[in-house]
């Protein structure tokens, strides 16, 4: 390993089958960029990734292969942050992959500029084979006033793409500093919680519009299995953006915010519990957690938008039994 490592790349590793691990790890290897340290965290999975993982860190030096016993992703993310040596790190799943242009560009921008937080886009390859470029924002542009990090906040609030952590790059420092790292108890929104902390000490912000990072949506990563605690990371998911609006905007920005994000949230809960019935919930689990944790200050919502309206109507009343009907008949057609 050179002395001077400008970029730490962060992969978690749980598991991921191994042609995809391999695309991963080569598409960062081909980066050919000895300014890099590639940290494998291993989160205590099975032997093929054992291997595969040591072999990488066998044949290049700036490949560092680390394992535990199984924690999740946001310990094994905190712990890839915890053992970086660089002042600049990225976030890579073990089954996406950079763009061969990746590491050069983000290093350039990094020496070039003094920035506390660089976006990019992502390509995303949907499992029906349609591919995505994610624009998150506006053209390159630099933020740096409180009129021009405000709109980026807003978009923070009601953008899923803008809230993953793999669009981005982070100074290990500000992390430090202010003591940002990921909620281990949270099984949902665990991006959006960290970014939102992090977002709120940055001074200097920059975006490009360039693609580095390749997401790949699959069909087994949908809900497999009932999870209901799922939905108590949502409302806190939904505190923590509900924190960073009355933080940061005044009181009429707030009100069309709130109303903005209880609009997203809704769609989140109702797609949550469209599918925790579909695969077998009992109804009566999900209204007792829907009462446990309140979600129905979430629901109270105004809006002009028919699709919404019921929605709401649908949520606020428990009439889960209409909700799994409509999810059959969609998915029935969807077959079809």
């Amino acid at each position: 390993m050179i002395d001077e490592t400008l970029l730490s790349i962060i992969i978690p590793i749980y598991n991921t089958p191994e042609n995809l691990l391999r695309n991963c790890l080569n598409s960062i290897e081909v980066q050919n960029n000895s300014h890099i340290e590639v940290l494998l965290i291993d989160d205590g999975s099975e032997e093929f990734c054992h291997n595969i993982c040591l072999e990488y860190s066998l044949r290049n030096q700036n490949f560092l292969y680390y394992k535990h016993k199984n924690a999740g992703s946001s310990y094994t993310r905190n712990r890839g942050i915890e053992l970086s040596k660089s002042d600049y790190l990225i976030f890579v799943d073990s089954d996406d992959t950079l763009e061969d242009t990746a590491v050069e560009t983000i290093i350039r921008e990094i020496t070039e500029n003094k920035i506390d937080l660089l976006i990019y886009n992502c390509r995303r390859y949907n499992s029906n084979n349609s591919i995505k470029d994610e624009h998150l924002l506006e053209n390159n542009h630099i933020y740096m006033n409180e009129t021009d990090k405000c709109k980026l906040y807003e978009l923070l609030v009601y953008t899923h793409e803008l809230s993953l952590v793999t669009t981005k790059v982070y100074v290990k420092n500000i992390i430090l500093k202010n003591n940002i790292y990921f909620s281990t108890d949270m099984k949902w929104g665990e991006d959006i919680a960290f970014n939102i902390d992090y977002f709120v000490c940055c001074d200097k912000i920059k975006y490009i519009d360039v693609v580095l990072y390749n997401h790949f949506y699959r069909s087994n990563s949908v809900v497999t299995q009932i999870e209901l605690k799922k939905l108590k990371d949502l409302k806190k998911e939904y505190n923590k953006r509900l924190s960073l609006i009355n933080l940061k905007f005044r009181e009429l920005q707030k009100n069309i915010l709130v109303h903005k994000l209880k609009e997203l949230i809704l769609k989140e809960v109702f797609i949550f519990t469209a599918n925790n019935l579909y695969i077998g919930a009992k109804k009566r689990d999900i209204k007792k957690m829907y009462k446990e944790i309140n979600i129905y200050e979430i629901l109270d919502i105004s809006n002009n938008k028919l699709k919404i309206k019921i929605l709401s109507i649908l949520l606020k009343n428990n009439l889960l039994g209409l909700i799994k009907i409509a999810i059959h008949i969609k998915r029935f057609i969807k077959r079809g």
